[in-house]
């Protein structure tokens, strides 16, 4: 689901860089592992690596980890936590997501 900015609703989070809010772009209900309770999870897409660099320093435990991903080369591509582009994700097949989100796990699900 979008998660739009500054609404009632939506999802936000405190940057790890200051006290301000930011919201992430996609909010996701997906199970890690076939069988387990589906939960809630976060996606941001960004143009600026740097600035999800600075975003990821804080991680909620409700949903763990925000997933950052960028286009590089018109694939969509995770952004590590020290901000270089890591493994591709395939947006046509569910599984390259899920594995992705799989990594991220947080531990109390």
């Amino acid at each position: 689901f979008r998660n739009p900015d500054k609404k009632l609703y939506s999802v936000r989070l405190v940057r790890g860089e200051h006290r301000n809010f930011f919201y992430p772009d996609f909010v996701v209900c997906l199970s890690h592992i076939d069988g387990d309770t589906p939960m809630q999870r976060l996606v941001e897409t960004k143009h600026d690596v740097k600035d999800a660099q600075r975003k990821a320093q804080h991680i909620p435990d409700i949903y763990g980890p925000v997933l950052f991903l960028t286009r590089d080369a018109g694939r969509f591509r995770v952004v590590t936590d020290d901000g270089q582009l890591g493994q591709e994700v395939d947006m046509d097949d569910p599984e390259t997501f899920r594995a992705c989100m799989q990594k991220t796990m947080p531990s109390f699900s």
